[in-house]
């Protein structure tokens, strides 16, 4: 035979017969072609790989299909090897339709409880939604979902997923002295809301202690306008309070005084002891401090300290509290000012010390003393603990 090869192929062949031997390597199911053979012969060697796995080639021969012939001339080893499939992910952070900034991701389907990755993306005004396959498209996956190995043998090599942004919601809530009924209003990042219009309402604000209005009944706002300028624009489900001012007039509070004539003649009833016993409120500017102030004032529009310095017997002097809040709304209270002679009418020696009393000051409504504390006698005050004295005072005050 070695004559007859010589003579044929002009070869001189030392050995007849080789053999091809073959280890297989991950992912390679099966193999064949192994054995010997005679000088020349055409030799197909074969794989089958595993599912999940992509075939790498026949190593030392540069061949990379699964199916390989070649004639024999020597005695031939191969490693047979296939390697995981896999499919490369390129995110895309889509925050607006020329953003090209992306990550890469590579997954692997030996690799178990891959997730998709937490880019960390953010778009002010907006959450994510989720992954979509194009820049407009419906949100398919979430995000970090959970990878299967059968997407990554559907998807292989490579796959574009486009980050989707969600508009925040907002809930617009309006309150305010007397308000009620008024509906809350949920409304996105690029919406836009119409304020409601209430009667005797003078309009809006977001600042609780606004004295005026930041906007009308009716006004229409640009909810990212305001939450921009709240700092809520990324707090989805942001609560926002807008508060309502209404139309209001101060309230006085006001009643009539007694004073000695030592008090008036000693010069004691002055403007600031009459407005110590006095107070304004209005339900916009809460409570006015007496005197002219930024916003509103509380004053006595005509007090004159010369009608009680020149009093020499008992008088009563009327004196109006006027009270202006920040609306320019006017409100007017008058009291009398009691000046009473105490001198004693007779040689009888006072004992104790003079004080006025009336209905308000002695018993509540509900038939009992009023507190010291509260403007009422004391506690140990002959006129409340001995019934000669008691009997006079009920009579004294028409009780």
């Amino acid at each position: 035979a070695k004559e007859a090869l010589l003579s044929y192929f002009n070869k001189n062949v030392q050995n007849l017969f080789f053999d091809v031997n073959m280890a297989c390597g991950n992912g390679i199911k099966s193999v064949s072609g192994c054995g010997r053979y005679c000088y020349g012969t055409k030799v197909t060697v074969e794989a089958e790989i595993e599912n999940g796995y992509e075939f790498d080639g026949w190593a030392g021969s540069g061949n990379k299909n699964l199916s390989y012939s070649f004639y024999i001339s020597q005695d031939v080893s191969f490693v047979v090897e296939a390697k995981p499939a896999s499919v490369n992910v390129h995110y895309y952070r889509n925050l607006t339709a020329s953003d090209k900034v992306n990550k890469s991701q590579k997954f692997y389907y030996t690799c178990p409880n891959q997730c998709f990755d937490i880019c960390g993306w953010t778009k002010s005004g907006y959450y994510f939604g989720g992954w979509a396959e194009s820049r407009n498209g419906d949100v398919i996956y979430q995000n970090a979902c959970r990878v299967k190995s059968k997407w990554i043998l559907e998807n292989k090599p490579s796959k574009k997923l486009y980050a989707r942004w969600q508009p925040n919601v907002y809930t617009f809530r309006f309150v305010g002295n007397l308000l009620s009924n008024i509906d809350n209003i949920n409304a996105g990042y690029e919406e836009q809301i119409t304020l409601p219009t209430v009667e005797n309402l003078r309009g809006w604000s977001i600042n609780p202690v606004a004295a005026t209005p930041e906007y009308d009944c009716g006004s229409i706002l640009n909810v990212k306008q305001i939450v921009d300028e709240l700092g809520l624009a990324d707090y989805n489900g942001a609560i926002i309070t807008i508060y309502g001012l209404r139309e209001s007039y101060p309230q006085i509070g006001a009643d009539d005084l007694y004073y000695s004539l030592e008090d008036a003649t000693e010069g004691r009833i002055t403007e600031t002891e009459i407005s110590s016993h006095a107070s304004a409120y209005d339900e916009n500017d809460g409570d006015i401090v007496y005197g002219v102030n930024d916003n509103n004032s509380f004053v006595i529009s005509d007090y004159n300290p010369d009608l009680f310095l020149d009093l020499n017997k008992e008088s009563v002097v009327s004196v109006n509290f006027q009270a202006t809040n920040s609306m320019n709304n006017t409100t007017t209270q008058a009291i009398n000012v009691y000046v009473v002679d105490t001198e004693a009418a007779t040689s009888t020696e006072n004992i104790g010390r003079i004080r006025f009393i009336s209905n308000k000051y002695f018993t509540d409504s509900n038939g009992g003393f009023v507190d010291e504390n509260a403007g009422g006698l004391c506690e140990d005050s002959c006129w409340k603990n001995l019934n000669d004295y008691y009997t006079v005072l009920m009579n004294a005050l028409g009780a």
